[in-house]
């Protein structure tokens, strides 16, 4: 499944922002999974565009929290974890962790949350991206392994093709990885990935 994202229209807004309450697929029989999820995404992908991260904040997983991965192999044991109340607290704040290393480098890259959101996470417009519904997240040479990582999960892949000019190296892809938890679906992982050495 492919398709373009697109800003919406205030009617389909207030639509999409019930999503929030939306019970499991098979339960509430007016939508379903693929599109609970696809609905999902597309929130968080306005979120991320508008800087509203108090919004996104409300889709962490209550219990796991979230982890955040600079590219397409995830590594539970150095990535980027904050639990959901964490999260919060440090957003408004100046505080900066470790992310992860850049590819090539090996620099570790510092920064608070919200420059993290703002410059590795929203590394592209993927308002305008391709979506896939648990597609490949990586279109480089990276290994991926969010599917091994979280095996009971859904993954929302949102991907900006490189351009003719930087030889299609410029690419981007942004993933989000949603479990289900009492009845609701909830994020738990936003992976990135571009093109690596």
């Amino acid at each position: 499944m492919s398709c373009h994202q697109k800003d919406k229209n205030p009617a389909e807004k207030s639509a999409v922002e019930k999503t929030e309450s939306v019970s499991v697929p098979g339960k509430s029989p007016e939508i379903s999974k693929e599109e609970t999820l696809q609905t999902m995404n597309n929130n968080l992908l306005q979120f991320l565009k508008n800087k509203n991260y108090q919004k996104l904040a409300s889709y962490i997983h209550p219990e796991k929290g979230i982890t955040f991965s600079m590219y397409a192999f995830v590594d539970p044991s150095s990535d980027k974890h904050f639990s959901k109340e964490d999260f919060l607290k440090y957003l408004p704040t100046q505080e900066k962790f470790t992310f992860g290393e850049k590819d090539g480098s090996g620099e570790k890259y510092i920064t608070t949350i919200q420059n993290y959101l703002m410059n590795w996470v929203w590394q592209k417009d993927f308002s305008q991206s391709k979506y896939e519904w648990n597609g490949k997240i990586s279109h480089g040479n990276t290994l991926e392994n969010a599917k091994q990582v979280y095996p009971k999960a859904d993954i929302t892949v949102n991907f900006v093709p490189g351009t003719k000019e930087m030889s299609e190296m410029d690419w981007g892809s942004l993933a989000f990885v949603f479990e289900e938890f009492n009845g609701r679906y909830f994020l738990v992982a936003i992976i990135n990935d571009r093109w690596t050495i």
